[in-house]
């Protein structure tokens, strides 16, 4: 598929100007789209099909011809990563759709639909929960992508803090939000001029995330307290411990992890959150933990946390990941409790934890963040693939 600007001299308004199309190119078929603009032959340049400087409204009209042409090709990618074979007809359906209005709010119910219909609920919580939150500050009132901009986002953060929200969920929330609105520009219903996170910095806002680690002594602790009269908190105290000597792996892996990942001294899996690959070394420590279920083992799953034989489906699957996930929470707020540990414990304090003590113990930042498998330090990760495994594995041992 091919996607082109050009003046259309085949059509001659009443102005005497040609309008300026989209030429879109698929299967040998091909299609002229409007972008609403006309222009005289005698003020267009027909070898790089773009106004002439001599045009009266010269930067405007290049400036709208080259983000139409932008959003014709983001277009093109959507359509191509949903579904392969999209007709010419489907094409400008969802090109002519961005003259319709297009609120916020129905735009990210489409995109948790998507998101439900290929399986992937967490995402579609975590949007769904952003959207909520949006609301809840617009008191329910829907808006248009236009209404969205630096000085709302501003408000809508102020907001936030006034209620007392953490500064790692104000940070996801926005994140979420700007992610929704590239979404929308990819798909033609914002326009890139409009863009509001060119002055709302989201890097701006503050995380908590380094009051979530606790000390490598008070992982000791962890290990070393005595469960035999609190034989209840014996899993989740191993789910904790399992995170933070396994690369901070989070509870949704775990609770997905399969025997069949487990091979050759190695765990090797893919992260459900971001997609991201995973092969490391498993320390003394995790295959400790490992050996304590392999003993007996009558199921797929490493974790008794699901069962092959009951949860069958994917909302089966989450509601149950999110039932025992508040479970060890709870459990974990009793092992603190007994460890004197004054530090809230949850399960995301172990992938923080990892973190903390490998960066106080010298290894560079680089490949923590590798290790820990960061997706929102998404430039860093660019260059970070280059390393190796035992680098890695070495730098793992600094947990024991």
């Amino acid at each position: 598929m091919s996607v082109s600007v050009l003046l259309y001299t085949s059509k001659t308004l009443k102005n005497g100007e040609h309008p300026i199309m989209i030429r879109v190119i698929k299967n040998r078929k091909i299609k002229y789209l409007s972008i609403g603009q006309s222009c005289h032959a005698e003020l267009w340049n027909m070898d790089k099909q773009k106004p002439l400087r001599k045009h009266p409204n010269f930067k405007k009209l290049e400036s709208l011809v080259i983000e139409k042409e932008k959003q014709a090709r983001d277009l093109e990618m959507a359509l191509e990563m949903e579904k392969a074979n999209f007709s010419l007809e489907e094409f400008e359906a969802k090109f002519r759709n961005k003259a319709k209005e297009m609120t916020v709010f129905k735009f990210f119910d489409e995109v948790i639909d998507n998101m439900v219909k290929a399986g992937r609920i967490g995402n579609s919580k975590a949007y769904k929960d952003a959207k909520n939150s949006l609301s809840n500050f617009r008191n329910g009132k829907d808006l248009t992508f236009v209404d969205m901009n630096a000085a709302m986002l501003t408000r809508y953060e102020q907001y936030m803090r006034e209620r007392k929200v953490v500064g790692n969920t104000i940070s996801v929330y926005c994140r979420t939000i700007r992610a929704v609105y590239n979404r929308a520009i990819m798909e033609g219903y914002a326009l890139k001029s409009n863009y509001p996170f060119t002055d709302f910095k989201v890097s701006k806002l503050k995380s908590d995330v380094s009051k979530r680690a606790i000390t490598y002594d008070n992982i000791q602790k962890i290990v070393k307290l005595d469960l035999s009269k609190h034989a209840h908190l014996e899993n989740s105290r191993n789910y904790f411990l399992f995170s933070f000597y396994c690369m901070g792996i989070n509870f949704n892996d775990i609770a997905k992890l399969r025997w069949a990942a487990v091979e050759g001294g190695r765990i090797q899996y893919t992260r459900s959150k971001t997609g991201k690959k995973f092969n490391f070394k498993i320390i003394k420590p995790a295959m400790d933990i490992l050996a304590y279920y392999r003993e007996g083992t009558v199921d797929d799953y490493v974790f008794p946390i699901l069962n092959t034989e009951q949860h069958t489906n994917l909302v089966a699957i989450n509601n149950r990941i999110k039932k025992k996930l508040k479970h060890t929470n709870k459990d974990l707020k009793e092992i603190a409790e007994l460890a004197n540990i004054k530090t809230k414990l949850t399960t995301y304090v172990a992938r923080h934890s990892a973190a903390t003590v490998l960066k106080k113990q010298g290894l560079s930042t680089s490949i923590i963040k590798e290790l820990m498998g960061h997706e929102t330090e998404a430039m860093t990760q660019n260059y970070l693939d280059s390393f190796e495994n035992d680098t890695l594995d070495s730098a793992l041992e600094g947990l024991v």
